[in-house]
């Protein structure tokens, strides 16, 4: 009795902030009470994937025998797998014949004491490396790898772990002032990622508006769409029309525009340039080459960034090869979104810091 009371009384502050950050969610967001907050679709979206596909992954993980064939299609089910990149890791991962045995080291007889059981996720992630959690430069994939851990782990003990994206967590904690302790390994940062999640799911106010099932697959899954309270929305988010809503568009009307003319030849050459180094011509960004994904129908297609853009010289003026960067279509809008150009070495850096 006296060890629940102290628990009590070390989660109070947790409560306390948890549900000061619903609450700015709710007035920045524009919603009448927490409530309905707590039933944003997006949330309610991730929590319903993270219930049926960690549930049919349990059945599957269980077993004495990992099936590389059945096990694939359910880990692809798995929204937190859903990235380009990890998914495309995750697809040359399971292509390799032991995957299945590595997968079932890392759950069979899986360690209740904390060292044992990083040292295990830790000692499968740079076997998932190895075995295909590569970067398009050769480099490892370490987080990609580490993800995979987690969605297997909290299928397997959904009161112990959760899908685990260390900067996710790390900022989550941070919103809610909680310190995360210090960890040397993604094993040890994942079993602590797990401790701070069941933390709150103790609390209240978490257990007041997502009561039953499993509190840590519906706390994934709100860190995973959660959003900075303190940037409010202009309209409420998250309600999308109806999948058979009727809305219009097609009216024609008439445009004065005025365009640009690019030089088609030195794009052309660019692209010939890029090809000579590499035929597969990889995003320069993010490695993404639509001839390796797409085979023949992607062959020699990429785009080029122009690192000045076009639109910020008033005249005509000289374009060199190297004024390009190839990039693909993802990376390409990325670079031009903020309405500013972004440099390519900017967007890889925002891209890592991400992963």
């Amino acid at each position: 009795m006296a060890k629940q009371s102290s628990n009590v009384a070390a989660e109070r502050p947790l409560d306390a902030a948890f549900t000061k950050w619903l609450e700015r969610l709710r007035r920045n967001w524009h919603f009448s009470t927490v409530a309905d907050v707590a039933k944003s679709p997006v949330w309610r979206n991730e929590i319903r994937n993270r219930i049926d596909s960690y549930r049919n992954l349990a059945e599957q993980i269980k077993n004495a025998r990992i099936d590389k064939e059945e096990i694939g299609p359910l880990l692809n089910e798995c929204w937190a797998l859903g990235e380009r990149f990890v998914a495309i890791r995750l697809g040359k991962f399971l292509d390799n014949r032991r995957s299945a045995t590595a997968i079932a080291r890392l759950v069979r007889a899986f360690p209740r004491r904390d060292k044992e059981a990083a040292g295990r996720i830790d000692a499968f992630v740079r076997r998932a490396v190895s075995l295909g959690f590569k970067t398009p430069s050769k480099g490892n994939d370490f987080s990609g790898a580490a993800l995979l851990a987690s969605v297997l782990l909290t299928a397997l003990e959904p009161q112990r772990f959760v899908d685990f994206r260390n900067r996710r967590w790390s900022d989550m904690a941070n919103a809610l002032g909680y310190r995360l302790p210090n960890a040397d390994s993604l094993g040890e940062k994942m079993i602590r990622a797990g401790q701070f999640a069941q933390a709150v799911c103790r609390t209240k106010t978490f257990r007041q508006y997502w009561p039953g099932g499993e509190p840590l697959w519906a706390f994934s899954g709100i860190c995973w769409q959660g959003t900075n309270p303190d940037k409010p929305e202009e309209q409420p988010p998250f309600f999308p029309p109806r999948e058979n809503d009727l809305m219009e568009e097609g009216d024609p009307r008439k445009m004065t525009i005025e365009v640009r003319d690019r030089n088609r030849t030195v794009v052309e050459r660019a692209k010939k340039s890029a090809s000579v180094r590499d035929p597969s011509l990889p995003c320069e960004v993010c490695g993404f080459s639509f001839l390796k994904v797409f085979g023949e129908l992607g062959e020699g297609f990429i785009e080029a960034h122009h690192r000045k853009p076009i639109a910020t010289s008033k005249h005509k003026h000289r374009i060199r090869i190297k004024d390009l960067d190839m990039v693909c279509a993802n990376c390409h809008r990325m670079l031009t979104r903020a309405g500013e150009t972004m440099s390519v070495l900017k967007l890889k850096q925002i891209i890592e810091a991400n992963r």
